[in-house]
């Protein structure tokens, strides 16, 4: 049967922003909180939530800070980076736009917090989603299968449904664990899970 309602993650799903996630996290928060930007930093925060990337950056550096300092320094240019420097992944816009026309019913689940993701969708005019599940207002990180029953059932569907767009690997872990229908995008950051990929998800897709 036909699935009614499309979950789609955000970051490297819908827009090609990865790599500038990680410079923001990697060396211009070490750099607005004065401190020399760390080549070992990127270990610490594969397969963490945001808060937790923000717990242990504050930790790690000896920081007399709450956590949601670091998270806001990393919202504060991730806003501007949407705006000015990051793209839409060629056919995603197209895609999104197709099923809004055929009546589906869409979502966005993020580990990026809402007002930034506002700030995005209205840039790339696709602000065209019933509802936006954040790991800040689900409370849960995406890497708990919990986060995606919450998900389930603030929207009221039952996981066969839905279908989750997503390529993040421990993402897609959580969610096919679960019981939800997951299509992989591929790309450098996954590469390496292709062969799990291939036996948790319905299908694979480097472009829309």
């Amino acid at each position: 049967m036909e699935k009614q309602v499309y979950f789609f993650d955000f970051d490297n799903t819908i827009v090609d922003s990865l790599d500038l996630w990680y410079d923001v996290m990697d060396n211009k928060t070490f750099v607005d909180f004065g401190l020399q930007p760390s080549n070992d930093f990127a270990k610490f925060r594969q397969g963490k939530s945001n808060m937790e990337i923000a717990q242990i950056f504050v930790e790690l550096n000896h920081l007399n800070i709450d956590p949601k300092e670091v998270i806001k320094r990393w919202n504060f240019h991730m806003k501007e980076n949407y705006i000015k420097n990051i793209q839409l992944i060629s056919g995603a816009k197209e895609f999104l736009l197709k099923l809004k026309d055929e009546g589906k019913r869409l979502a966005i689940l993020s580990a990026t917090d809402e007002d930034v993701l506002r700030v995005a969708l209205k840039h790339f005019d696709i602000d065209i989603f019933e509802n936006i599940f954040t790991e800040e207002n689900i409370n849960l990180p995406k890497h708990n299968p919990k986060f995606y029953q919450v998900c389930l059932e603030k929207f009221g569907v039952k996981n066969d449904d839905v279908v989750l767009y997503e390529d993040s690997f421990v993402a897609l872990k959580s969610a096919t664990s679960i019981g939800i229908e997951c299509v992989a995008l591929k790309n450098k950051y996954n590469q390496k899970n292709l062969s799990q990929l291939l036996q948790m998800c319905s299908s694979i897709i480097e472009r829309y």
